[in-house]
């Protein structure tokens, strides 16, 4: 069994990055527009981790409600595209949704 974030390196290493990143105040006000609270998670992605995947790990930890996912991009402000996604734990019916990649690709 792989260590946690051995599979993801870069993934894991920009963890840090973004964390030191939060002393930047305008960083913060970035996360904040993008759905963060202050104590929710947020979870490392690649930038070729499929959505399902990126789901499913926040899923398995356990993270459930609602998270903010961040993949590094060099060429995005702060270094990091956001996202706020949630997974829906428990037997309500939430109906399915196209599951794609988490991209660079703008369209």
């Amino acid at each position: 069994m792989a260590e946690r974030g051995s599979e993801r390196p870069g993934a894991f290493a920009a963890g840090f990055v973004l964390v030191r990143r939060l002393r930047d105040p305008g960083f913060r006000a970035a996360l904040r527009a993008a759905g963060w609270l202050s104590g929710q998670p947020v979870v490392m992605a690649s930038d070729d981790e499929a959505v399902a995947d990126v789901l499913a790990r926040m899923a398995v930890d356990g993270i459930g409600d609602r998270a903010l996912v961040a993949v590094a991009d060099d060429a995005a402000p702060f270094g990091f595209r956001l996202m706020s996604a949630g997974v829906a734990l428990g037997s309500a019916d939430v109906g399915m949704l196209p599951v794609g990649r988490i991209s660079g690709q703008r369209g």
